[in-house]
């Protein structure tokens, strides 16, 4: 699928600015799939990036471009040839039922998607989960080093080598 003027004008020029784009590009994918597009905000594409809110506007101009871009992206998965399965391309298909498979192909796709990026929202609040875990033996041992201390200065420990 041919990029739109404005897609390229805000072409990276290098690979750590394309990754950036990318990862806004499948966090706004993934935002609009979870709320719609309505309802997608510019703040929650950049959180689910990764990136602060200004970074979103060095790549794109508004919600309506970042979402055109992901909708051709996913004209082109539409549009594009059906990938090599363990199916044999039935040549003497119907139309309807060419439509059918290739539906059938790409949500097959889609959903292994899903289940992946399932599985990296679960990996992801998982360290979350051992980071608040850490942070709250952090502070427990900073609060039991703060008693220590008190109880050393109320016993006057403190003034004894």
């Amino acid at each position: 699928m041919p990029k739109t003027d404005a897609a390229a004008a805000t072409t990276p020029r290098s690979r750590k600015g394309a990754q950036t784009r990318a990862r806004l590009l499948q966090a706004a994918k993934e935002v609009f799939e979870d709320t719609g597009f309505l309802e997608a905000r510019i703040s929650d594409i950049a959180e689910r990036a990764g990136l602060s809110h200004g970074s979103f506007y060095h790549y794109f101009d508004s919600k309506e471009q970042i979402f055109r871009e992901v909708a051709e992206e996913q004209e082109g998965l539409l549009t594009a040839p059906a990938e090599a399965t363990d199916e044999p391309a039935p040549t003497d298909l119907t139309e309807l039922e060419r439509i059918r498979r290739a539906n059938r192909l790409y949500r097959a796709h889609n959903n292994a998607h899903r289940a992946k990026r399932h599985q990296h929202r679960g990996q992801a609040h998982a360290l979350e989960q051992r980071h608040r875990e850490h942070r709250g033996h952090e502070e427990d041992q900073e609060q039991l080093e703060g008693t220590l201390v008190h109880e050393r200065l109320r016993s006057r420990d403190y003034a004894r080598p």
